[in-house]
């Protein structure tokens, strides 16, 4: 869903990361995230930035960004694109890929 304070991303997935982040608990419990970094193709403005996307092993997204090369539309709100954000799979809605 669109409004005034998302934006819709068209990128291009440019590298794939199994086990690129791990976090450790005070439980103990640890867990591990893959990453993705997006090379963003439209909107004009944001052509050529990279996105990294860390991805939880389980995240259904995966099957979609685990393919470099692959193009993918998606939206996120725009306070997520602040340089200083780290970004997990839950930031992108409504995401596809583009079928060339």
């Amino acid at each position: 869903m669109r409004t005034e304070d998302t934006i819709t991303i068209e990128a291009k997935v440019a590298r794939f990361v199994r086990n690129a982040m791990w976090d450790d608990f005070q439980s103990g419990r640890s867990a591990s995230y893959d990453s993705v970094e997006l090379l963003v193709a439209l909107p004009a403005e944001l052509r050529g930035r990279v996105l990294r996307i860390y991805l939880s092993p389980d995240a259904k997204c995966c099957k979609i960004l685990c393919q470099p090369g692959r193009q993918v539309r998606f939206t996120i709100e725009r306070i997520y694109l602040a340089e200083d954000r780290t970004l997990f799979e839950g930031a992108l809605s409504d995401l596809a890929e583009i079928e060339s």
